[in-house]
Order: C-alpha cells, then sequence, then structure tokens
C-alpha cells in the first residue's frame, strides 16, 4: 500500500468518524427536543388547569343579573350569599370566567370592584353583551353568562402563567400540536378583550403571544374541533 493509498483511507476513516459524529449529535438533539416539548407541554397543562380550577372569581346572580342593565359598576358592595329577590355574587372557578363571552372592564383594564371574601376583586365582565371572545358572534341564544369579576390573585396567577407561555423559544417549544393541546386554555385568554383587561399586567412579549396565537388558531379556526362546539 502506498503512501497516497494509505492517505486515502485514513481520511475516509476519519470522514466517516466525523460524519457518524455528526448524525450521533444530530439523534440526540432531536431526542432532548421531543423530549423537552413533551415535558413543557405536561408542566403549561399542569400549570394551567390547577389556576382554572382556582375558586378566585365572582359573577353576578339574582334578579336581571343575565340582562344588559345588570352592571356591576352600578352594584358595589354586593353579598357572596344568596339572597331572595335581589342581586348577589356567586364564587366559582377561573375557568367559569374564562368562557367564550367578551370581557367588557369600563375603561380598558380590569376596574377594582372591592373586597370579596378578604381578597381585592377586579371587574373583567362589566355587563353582558351577545358577543364571543372567541368561537363565533353571538352568544345571545347558546350560553349563558354573567357580569363577572376576578381575585388578585387569579389575575396575578393567570397572567404569570402567560409571561411562562411567552417565555419560552416559540418555533421550537410552541409547535402546532402543543398549540391545539393548550387551545382550552391559552385560547380562553388571547381576545383582544382580555389583553386590554390584563393591561400591563402583561409584558409586550406576552400581549404579542397571545395575539399571534390567536390569529394563528382561534381566528383562523385551527383549533381542535371539539373546542368550537357550543356548550
Amino acid at each position: 500500500m502506498t503512501g497516497s493509498d494509505v492517505a486515502s483511507h485514513s481520511l475516509a476513516i476519519l470522514l466517516g468518524g466525523v460524519a457518524g459524529g455528526i448524525v450521533s449529535g444530530a439523534i440526540v438533539g432531536v431526542t432532548w427536543l421531543l423530549d423537552k416539548q413533551s415535558e413543557m407541554l405536561r408542566e403549561f397543562l399542569r400549570e394551567g388547569l390547577a389556576i382554572h380550577a382556582l375558586r378566585e372569581a365572582w359573577i353576578l346572580q339574582g334578579p336581571d343579573a343575565l340582562t344588559a342593565q345588570a352592571k356591576l359598576t352600578k352594584h358595589l358592595d354586593l353579598p357572596t350569599f344568596h339572597v331572595e329577590s335581589m342581586l348577589w355574587v356567586r364564587q366559582v372557578e377561573v375557568r367559569t370566567v374564562l368562557d367564550q363571552a367578551i370581557w367588557n372592564s369600563e375603561g380598558g383594564p380590569a376596574t377594582y370592584y372591592g373586597i370579596l371574601d378578604g381578597r381585592r376583586t377586579w371587574i373583567v365582565r362589566n355587563e353582558v353583551q351577545p358577543l364571543r371572545s372567541f368561537g363565533g358572534p353571538d352568544i345571545s341564544h347558546k350560553q349563558r353568562t354573567y357580569p363577572a369579576v376576578l381575585s388578585s390573585q387569579a389575575m396575578h396567577e393567570l397572567c404569570a402563567w402567560i409571561e411562562r407561555v411567552a417565555s419560552v423559544n416559540r418555533w421550537l417549544f410552541l409547535r402546532a400540536h402543543t398549540c391545539r393541546a393548550l387551545f382550552h386554555l391559552l385560547g380562553g385568554v388571547s381576545g383582544e378583550d382580555r389583553i386590554t383587561v390584563f393591561g400591563q399586567r402583561l409584558t409586550k412579549r406576552a400581549s404579542d403571544l397571545l395575539r399571534w396565537y390567536h390569529n394563528e388558531y382561534v381566528a383562523n379556526g385551527k383549533a381542535p374541533d371539539y373546542a368550537h362546539r357550543d356548550t
């Protein structure tokens, strides 16, 4: 074997080793990314579902609670227990407030309502209107909706969760499968009405993420089919 043959053979071995290393590294990298995507989705779902189950929201109940005349800003200091023939506020889970009906706090960001059950609360839906934040243009005959408030804790935890989702690289960790899996958590806070009520509680990065998500998976109908069914 001549010197040139030895050199060519050595070069082939070297190139083969480099190529094998690159392929192995690529496989390890892809495996890590897929595992990381699955882990992050599980975390987002676990954290988001825990927030949705918080009993940190209240809805208006009683006579005319479903009418356009019922406005929380006109009924302050209401009782938090059932009183016959008068308006009162009923404690519910946060997910009940994250229904399809729009949020409409007077003046934009959430208006301070008062202390309920020992917590500061903020108006997110001041009055009933036949409009949806997502899912369609009209809910007047399909879904009951009530004027509603959220506690400071619920407001902070919701915003913190949104910031958590917005902190990851969108192109690596918020792929189509993850975005569809998060629809019932992320879709319910992604509308412009929600962003307006959250106000400066959200960073620009988080607000931009919600607008992107709403345009991509809510307004354009890319969400799972079951997400558009009326309840």
